[in-house]
């Protein structure tokens, strides 16, 4: 298997929106709370493995249980290759797993991040798997569509 792998979009069976992107099992990210509602905070950060991230958001795997809120905001924190990527987001779902949990997070950005976003996948794309051209392009297509924001996405 590929140190990478390109998680399906948009398939009949599907529930995802995004391509998702699988990585290797050592990424860490750091994460903490940046607010409660309209309360700024800092909390000291805490570690996640990344398992996987789409330009929409990311799935992370770690011992540590964070609330599932739409209120709470984290921000995850991680480098690959010299690039780091820091995001606003909300925990949108957690599963207890043997050892810890495993959380889904909505990442909120605006669209300058979500294009810097896309590029440093790409990056990690080409650099994860170089000689992999078809699945590049399938990628860079994927993600060349200008995003629309759904009625029920739209920021109240």
């Amino acid at each position: 298997m590929n140190p990478m792998e390109v998680m399906e979009a948009e398939h009949p069976y599907s529930r995802r929106r995004h391509v998702r992107l699988r990585l290797p099992a050592d990424q860490r990210a750091e994460i903490r709370i940046i607010a409660i509602g309209q309360v700024d905070l800092t909390s000291p950060p805490g570690f996640v493995r990344l398992l996987n991230v789409s330009e929409g958001g990311c799935c992370c795997g770690s011992d540590l249980r964070f609330p599932v809120h739409p209120r709470v905001l984290m921000e995850m924190r991680w480098t690959f290759e010299d690039r780091t990527i820091a995001l606003a987001g909300k925990i949108v779902w957690r599963e207890q797993e043997e050892g810890g949990y495993r959380y889904g997070v909505q990442f909120v950005m605006t669209p300058l991040q979500r294009s810097n976003l896309i590029g440093h996948l790409n990056a990690v794309l080409l650099s994860l798997c170089p000689g992999q051209s078809r699945i590049h392009a399938l990628y860079r297509q994927m993600t060349s569509v200008p995003y629309q924001m759904k009625n029920e996405e739209a920021p109240s």
